[in-house]
C-alpha cells in the first residue's frame, strides 16, 4: 500500500466530478473547461452516485504504486532519497504529469548531484511555483525537497 496522505491532503476529496480548469461541478449542458476523466462509464456528475472516498483510496494507491515503480526506473537518484522527498517528487509529477516534470532538466540534474538546495531553488524558479493555482503546491514540495521534512500540520508518516 502506498501512502497517499499528501496527495490526498493538497487534491481534496470530491465524490462528483468536477472540472479541473476551475473547479466547477459537472452538470447538464456544462462546457468542461479542463479535464473530467473516470474508467468503466461511473455515472460521476452531481446527479450520479458519484465515487465514495474508499473506491478513490484503491485507485489512487494502485496508480501511486505504479507512478513510484516508473519514477525508480526512470530515475536512478529516486529510491536513494529518503520517504519525504519521494513523497514531493511524486506529488510533483501527480499535479504536473510526467512529460512537464521531465521538462525540469535543471531540477532533474541536481537530484542527480544531490544537491537538494538547488532543486528546490528550480522548482520555485517555475511556471508552476508562479501560477497562483499550484504556487502552494509547488512551495510545499520545493520546501519538501529543500528540508527533507513534511509540511507542518500534516498527518503524515515518520521520515
Amino acid at each position: 500500500m502506498c501512502d497517499t496522505s499528501l496527495i490526498e491532503h493538497q487534491e481534496g476529496f470530491r465524490s462528483h466530478g468536477y472540472d479541473d480548469a476551475n473547479d466547477h461541478p459537472l452538470g447538464a449542458g456544462y462546457t468542461i473547461k479542463g479535464n473530467a476523466t473516470v474508467g468503466f462509464g461511473f455515472n460521476i456528475g452531481p446527479n450520479g452516485e458519484g465515487l465514495s472516498e474508499a473506491e478513490c483510496r484503491l485507485v489512487m494507491n494502485y496508480r501511486l504504486g505504479k507512478l513510484r515503480k516508473r519514477l525508480s526506473g526512470l530515475y536512478s537518484w529516486f529510491d536513494g532519497l529518503d520517504r519525504v522527498r519521494q513523497a514531493a517528487v511524486e506529488s510533483s509529477v501527480y499535479n504536473l504529469g510526467l512529460p512537464n516534470f521531465n521538462a525540469f532538466k535543471h531540477t532533474i540534474a541536481a537530484f542527480e548531484q544531490g544537491n537538494f538546495a538547488e532543486a528546490a531553488y528550480q522548482m520555485r524558479d517555475s511556471d508552476w511555483y508562479r501560477n497562483a493555482e499550484t504556487r502552494h503546491r509547488a512551495g510545499e514540495c520545493a520546501q519538501m525537497v529543500e528540508t527533507g521534512k513534511w509540511p507542518e500540520g500534516y498527518n503524515l508518516p515518520a521520515s
